[in-house]
């Protein structure tokens, strides 16, 4: 769990969004019971023999049902390339949820083409079936 949410607090330390920059973005919500967040970050370059290198990477975070529960996804791509790779990060779950700080207020959903820009922070909290619940608040870096 800590491997997690260090990794996921990390990402959203360096997320990177640019308002008019296709390539860059910044957005969460609420699918079913749990949340989803989708976001670019910088990250190591992955290079491939021949294939140019960059080291902004797009990540998105979901919770899908699981036979034990749960499972939160990590989806991340080449935001030039795509290339998507799709691994389970947690299985055995009871939710996945995320909130945005917007400098007030905490709010479930995030669209960074509307308001602009990234939020301040990100809560994330996986709440284990046995109602045991762990929080990781990060803060998004800012220009």
């Amino acid at each position: 769990m800590g491997h997690f949410t260090d990794r996921f607090s990390r990402e959203i330390r360096a997320a990177s969004f640019r308002l008019n920059d296709p390539l860059t973005h910044f957005s969460g919500g609420v699918k079913g019971a749990s949340s989803w967040i989708s976001f670019t970050t910088i990250s190591y370059p992955v290079a491939r023999e021949g294939a140019p290198a960059s080291d902004l990477a797009a990540v998105r975070y979901l919770a899908e049902e699981s036979s034990a529960g749960v499972a939160i996804i990590r989806e991340t791509w080449d935001p030039y390339r795509g290339d998507p790779f799709r691994v389970t990060v947690l299985e055995g779950i009871g939710r996945f949820d995320v909130e945005y700080f917007t400098g007030n207020d905490w709010a479930g959903a995030w669209d960074g083409a509307l308001e602009k820009k990234e939020p301040e922070a990100v809560k994330m909290t996986v709440t284990l079936r046995d109602g045991q619940t762990i929080s990781s608040i990060a803060r998004v870096r800012t220009r």
